[in-house]
């Protein structure tokens, strides 16, 4: 539905309410509108950047805090992430960053922080190369807002886990099975899909 809303044409998606919201949309303002209220609403005065550059970083915003701007500010740039990124990246905060370091102080967090979360997950080389990603992006974006020193991300320097490829092979039965199928097809010959 394209509606003029003060001068500005913005298209909704109310057809459809399981589309996420985009750029520009009446629900997309809802949700980062939502987003900022429950921020400002919370006591927690570490959630707000702008009273922790004017106390000289004295409160602090904690991790788990600049986990929801991060998220909020590549949901709602010019080029916004894709939906699935947005989960994944939540999920990422939700089960493996949060609860180790969501109560820190970002301007505190050190190398070794990064490398105790990271360490833990030496048996998930996968998910600790993407957790990485996610705090280093995360750090950096804290660097930008000011809520960190510029060139002190702790993220740098880590090296990523190396990945090892998985090779499966069949089972003796699934290989009977290929067998009798490539017989098969080659006795009574390959059907033709429609085109």
């Amino acid at each position: 539905m394209i509606g003029d809303y003060g001068g500005t044409l913005v298209h909704t998606h109310s057809d459809d309410p399981d589309r996420p919201p985009t750029p520009g949309t009446v629900d997309n303002a809802r949700a980062v509108a939502g987003l900022w209220r429950s921020i400002v609403s919370s006591r927690d005065e570490s959630r707000y950047p702008h009273i922790v550059r004017q106390r000289g970083g004295a409160a602090g915003t904690r991790v788990a805090a600049l986990g929801d701007l991060f998220l909020a500010h590549i949901t709602n740039r010019k080029r916004p992430a894709k939906a699935q990124t947005i989960r994944e990246f939540r999920r990422l905060l939700d089960r493996e960053i949060v609860p180790v370091l969501g109560a820190m102080n970002v301007a505190s967090a050190t190398r070794l922080d990064v490398e105790r979360l990271l360490g833990k997950m030496d048996t998930r080389p996968a998910v600790a190369n993407n957790v990485h990603a996610l705090l280093r992006a995360m750090f950096h974006y804290a660097e930008l807002r000011e809520l960190r020193d510029q060139g002190k991300n702790p993220c740098l320097g880590w090296e990523r886990y190396e990945r090892t490829r998985r090779s499966k092979s069949l089972t003796p039965e699934q290989y009977t099975a290929l067998g009798a199928a490539l017989e098969k097809a080659q006795r009574e010959g390959l059907a033709v899909p429609p085109s």
